[in-house]
C-alpha cells in the first residue's frame, strides 16, 4: 500500500500547451495536460525531459496564461510514443478575474 504524498487533490484536466526550456537538445515542443492541482500537475509529451528541469510552459487555457515548474519524477512506460512527467509548479500566471480553486474546481469529475 502506498500513502499519499500530495499536499492539495489532482484534478483531471485536458488541455495541451507549449513547452519551452533552456537544457540542450529540447527548446520547444508540445504537450497535454493530464492532471493539476495547486502544487503540481501530470502532462504527457514525446520530448525528453529530465528530472530537474526547469521548465516555462504556455497554456492553451482562458484561464491559465502561463506555468513555471520543474520536472520531478518521469515515467520510464512510454504509450503512443508520450511519457508521463510529473512537475512541481513554481509560478503560475492566471488570467485577470481566475482564482486557483475556482480553475480547479472545473476541473473535478
Amino acid at each position: 500500500m502506498t500513502s499519499e504524498k500530495r499536499k492539495h487533490p489532482r484534478f483531471q484536466a485536458d488541455f495541451t500547451m507549449n513547452i519551452v526550456t533552456k537544457a540542450q537538445g529540447v527548446k520547444k515542443c508540445r504537450g497535454s495536460i493530464t492532471d493539476i492541482s495547486e502544487s503540481g500537475m501530470t502532462f504527457n509529451t514525446d520530448a525528453e525531459l529530465e528530472e530537474g528541469q526547469a521548465l516555462y510552459l504556455k497554456v492553451d487555457h482562458p484561464e491559465i496564461k502561463a506555468i513555471r515548474g520543474e520536472v520531478r519524477s518521469i515515467d520510464d512506460n512510454v504509450v503512443g510514443g508520450m511519457r508521463r512527467h510529473g512537475i512541481q509548479l513554481h509560478f503560475v500566471e492566471y488570467g485577470s478575474n481566475a482564482r486557483p480553486e475556482v480553475i480547479a474546481a472545473r476541473f473535478q469529475k
